[in-house]
Order: structure tokens, then sequence, then C-alpha cells
């Protein structure tokens, strides 16, 4: 098929994504051989036609997945990870579901070589792994750091849960010791952000730590540089590095 033909692809990537996720929790709860209304089946199809054939009424497919999503959380109730499908479906909804998220969401793999119009829908957000070079980092001396912060008291510390974790030099282990070795610091709170050098991750991430960068006097990033000024930029806040870095290397691959 060929690709469908919206005036607005985002609305494509949006309902599609969304249409997705659905689909993969339904297959979720038919695993688990729950009794699920027949009618589903088909609208889940109808809603399909609809996103795949590029139509115009795509308020129509919208008000289907609403009342499908209905029914789906409803049994969706006795399942251990409920947390889990709850927070996919509502990102999927506003448009914030992540390449990795939607990758890999539970029978997402089966149903992209099922539906070739998903291959479409799949979110901007995020940086692949396979999709850019890893940039090689390494932490700055604790003691230029803490001479670096010598004039702010309040912090905020930002990690990167692609580069920097893959190199062990700024994911979450490495934001928490850091914490420990700034103890004389206050810290307000830390974000490990998936992507620091995509302005849509980190207008994303940083959220949960927004109200914590207001009050803070700088923010701490370990992450490559292009990372920090991205989250500068965003932010409007200082941010000081916490890494040096060094290039890039060949991209690292599944």
């Amino acid at each position: 098929m060929h690709s469908p033909k919206y005036e607005d692809l985002e609305s494509l990537k949006k309902i599609g994504g969304r249409w997705g996720v659905m689909r993969c929790l339904y297959e979720a709860l038919c695993d688990m051989r729950l009794d699920l209304p027949r009618s589903i089946q088909e609208d889940f199809e109808v809603a399909r036609s609809t996103i795949e054939t590029g139509c115009r009424h795509i308020r129509d497919a919208e008000l289907l997945l609403d009342w499908v999503e209905s029914k789906l959380t409803e049994k969706a109730i006795s399942l251990n990870n409920l947390d889990y499908w709850e927070g996919l479906l509502n990102k999927a909804k506003v448009g914030e579901l992540t390449k990795k998220e939607f990758r890999e969401t539970p029978f997402m793999k089966n149903l992209l070589e099922k539906y070739e119009f998903l291959s479409y829908c799949k979110p901007d957000l995020g940086i692949e792994r396979n999709e850019r070079e890893m940039m090689m980092t390494d932490r700055k001396p604790i003691h230029e750091i803490k001479s670096t912060l010598r004039l702010y008291e309040k912090l905020v510390i930002v990690g990167c849960g692609i580069c920097a974790t893959e190199t062990q030099t700024g994911g979450e282990e490495q934001v928490k010791d850091m914490i420990k070795k700034l103890g004389e610091k206050m810290v307000l709170g830390w974000v490990v952000i998936e992507s620091p050098c995509d302005m849509g991750v980190v207008r994303r991430d940083i959220r949960k730590v927004r109200g914590k960068i207001t009050k803070a006097d700088a923010i701490l990033a370990l992450c490559c540089d292009t990372g920090v000024q991205t989250i500068s930029e965003i932010t409007g806040k200082r941010v000081v590095p916490a890494l040096n870095t060094h290039g890039s290397r060949e991209s690292v691959r599944k």
C-alpha cells in the first residue's frame, strides 16, 4: 500500500500510533483469554480502514477508538501491569509516545509486520540507538565540577537515557552517585531524559522537574555538549556540563 495522504502527517502518527497501542492491548487481553465484546474486532478494522485511506473524517476514527478504549480498559483492570498500559495509552492519545516505547510495546513487532500502515505511524519523538552515532563522554573531575558549581546552591541534575547511559557516564546510577558526591549542595530534583539532544523529548521529559527547575540556581547536566545546549534553550537556565564530550563512534546496532 502507499502512504496515507494526510494534510497533517502528525494527525496520522497520533491516531495511527494510538490504534497500534490499543491493538496491542487487545492482543494482550486476548492472550489472557478474557471475554471481550465481539464488536471490538470489527471496530478496530473500521478505524484501521479510515486511517489507512487518509480519510479527512479522522474524527470518526477517534470517536470509534474512544469507545474501544473504554471497553478495553474495563477488562484491563485485571492486568498486573495496568499502569504500564494506561501510561502508553495516555501518551499515544496526545502524541507523546516515543519510538522506543512504540517499538517495545508487547505484540507490536507482529502488528508492524501484519499492518503496513503502522510503519508510517511510528512516533517522531526519541532517537533510536541505530539512528544516531553514540556520543562518547567521560565525567569531569569532581573537584572541577564542584568549582564550577561554587556560586550555585540549589540544583537540578539531568542525565541522558541513551549515550551517557550506554557509556555509564550519565545514566540513572551515575546521577544518583553525583547527588551523593554533591552532598553539600541542595539537589531539588533529578531526571534522566531519554535523549537530551532531542528538543521534543527534552520538552516532554523536563516536565517531571519543571517546578524544581524554576526554584533552582542551575542545572547540572550529565550528557554531551549538544544535550547541554538543548536543555539550556528549553529551560532558559544556566546549565553546567558534568561531562567532557569526545565526539562519536559507530552507531550502536542491535
